[in-house]
C-alpha cells in the first residue's frame, strides 16, 4: 500500500473506532432498557389484564419508572443498605456473574463519583 492508501486507512479506522466508543454506551443502553421493559411488560401485563380488564400499553414502562424511584428513595435507608453489602457479597462469589456486576458498577462509579 502506498504512503497515501495507508494513510486513507489510519483516519478511516479511527474514525470507526471513535464511532464504536461512541455508539457502544447507547446500544447497551437501549438494550438493558428494552429487555427491562420487555421483560416487565411480560410479566406485569397479565396482571393488568385481570385488574383492569384490558392491556394498559405503556404501564409496564411507567411501573418501570416507579421501581426505580423507589430504588433511589429507598438507597438511603440503612437497612436497604445493609441488604445491598450482604447482597454484594454473595455476588462476589459468582464467577461470571460478579465479573458483570463489578464492571457494571465500575462504570456507573465512574459516572456518580
Amino acid at each position: 500500500m502506498d504512503n497515501v492508501g495507508k494513510k486513507i486507512y489510519e483516519y478511516i479506522k479511527k474514525r470507526y473506532i471513535i464511532g464504536l466508543l461512541l455508539l457502544f454506551p447507547l446500544a447497551v443502553t437501549y438494550f438493558v432498557v428494552s429487555y427491562a421493559f420487555t421483560s416487565l411488560d411480560s410479566i406485569l401485563q397479565p396482571v393488568f389484564r385481570w385488574i383492569f380488564g384490558t392491556n394498559i400499553p405503556g404501564a409496564s414502562f411507567i411501573t418501570l419508572f416507579v421501581l426505580v424511584f423507589l430504588v433511589g428513595a429507598l438507597s438511603s435507608n440503612k437497612i436497604v443498605k445493609s441488604s445491598l453489602k450482604i447482597f454484594e457479597i454473595i455476588i462476589g462469589k459468582l464467577p461470571l456473574i460478579n465479573g458483570v456486576y463489578t464492571t457494571s458498577k465500575q462504570v456507573s462509579t465512574a459516572f456518580t463519583g
